[in-house]
């Protein structure tokens, strides 16, 4: 029989050899092995990233459910699970409003002078570093680069759906079907992301599985 402790110095030594004095009493015809493993590192207790938003995770198995009803839906995606629920008829307004990375949420209120003088000296040093470049004889730039001389005052992008061939995908689907042909709403912003995976084939496997368990809920 094999046995995984993690290796923490001695007291991993003392450990095993008791757990062998103990097994030889009690069942003298099984013979345990162990496999010493190294502890968990440090940065596993500690957030050491930025969490991504709920609608900027990937390669997951998530469900949305409606408002009026007791309709659930789940479903797959390996790519942004907004762009997935804009083809599902999702609004844009209601996602495009959040920030890929949210701005500050620790610094108070009496701070904002102070941001505001940090802002407006990156904001001058920007604007000098782009009219003291230099120019390159036979070189001619593009209008878009020429006209490109405001500075940008908030660089965070937004999460945006895009148009690709939507209003087809749109028609498809279960989830705008189920709104159009019942006149209730799907709860967009509340969907839940049940499982993540990056191999695709476990995802596929994993999807599934939350929908026969969702089947045998129901009946």
């Amino acid at each position: 029989m094999y046995m995984e402790l993690p290796y923490v110095g001695n007291s991993t030594k003392v450990f095993y050899k008791k757990i062998n004095y103990f097994a030889d009493k009690i069942r003298p015809d099984i013979e345990v092995r162990f496999i010493l493993s190294p502890p968990a590192p440090s940065q596993t207790f500690f957030q050491t990233e930025d969490s991504i938003p709920k609608h900027l995770q990937s390669e997951i198995v998530y469900s949305a459910k409606c408002e009026n009803c007791n309709h659930n839906y789940v479903g797959k995606t390996e790519r942004q699970s907004v762009r997935r629920l804009c083809e599902h008829g999702a609004s844009k307004e209601e996602f495009d409003k959040f920030d890929v990375y949210p701005l500050d949420t620790g610094i108070e209120e009496d701070n904002s002078e102070s941001r505001d003088r940090i802002h407006h000296s990156l904001s001058k040093r920007r604007t000098k570093s782009l009219q003291t470049q230099p120019s390159t004889p036979g070189v001619t730039r593009s209008s878009r680069l020429l006209a490109k001389t405001h500075t940008v005052d908030n660089p965070v992008s937004k999460a945006e759906c895009t148009d690709e061939g939507e209003k087809d995908t749109i028609k498809k689907s279960a989830l705008a079907k189920h709104e159009s042909e019942t006149g209730h709403k799907i709860d967009w912003m509340n969907f839940k992301i049940l499982w993540s995976d990056k191999n695709p084939y476990r995802l596929l496997i994993k999807e599934s599985l939350v929908i026969k368990a969702y089947e045998l809920h129901i009946l």
